[in-house]
């Protein structure tokens, strides 16, 4: 809950200019595939709507994970996926499922270790 509301005000005040993050901010971005063979005894909208949600769940953690890591806060600038379904031989049918994220975050003051 906390990043979303730092990632809200600061959506607020701190705008990206020309696509460049403002001063004190750094621009992330992030490619996540995943590829699942389908299951012909189930539907196949339903497999390739379950593979898109799982890239889309992952792309919403992006931020969380860097404020984790190394950030104050974090905000998703952007988002793009795409879907490739293939059929190799009329029995191998399989998804693949492409996603992009882009994020603005604050990284955390780094303090240098006492000599």
């Amino acid at each position: 809950m906390l990043i979303a509301s730092n990632a809200v005000s600061w959506a607020q005040t701190m705008p990206m200019r020309g696509g460049r993050a403002p001063d004190g901010y750094i621009a992330l971005s992030s490619n996540i595939t995943i590829s699942m063979p389908f299951d012909k005894s189930q539907d196949i909208e339903a497999q390739q709507k379950a593979a898109v949600e799982s890239v889309y769940r992952m792309i919403k953690n992006s931020c969380e994970l860097v404020v984790e890591a190394f950030a104050e806060s974090c905000e998703i600038t952007g988002v793009s996926s795409s879907v490739n379904m293939s059929n190799r031989n009329d029995r191998d049918m399989s998804v693949t499922v492409s996603g992009q994220v882009q994020m603005v975050a604050k990284p955390r003051a780094v303090t240098a270790p006492n000599p």
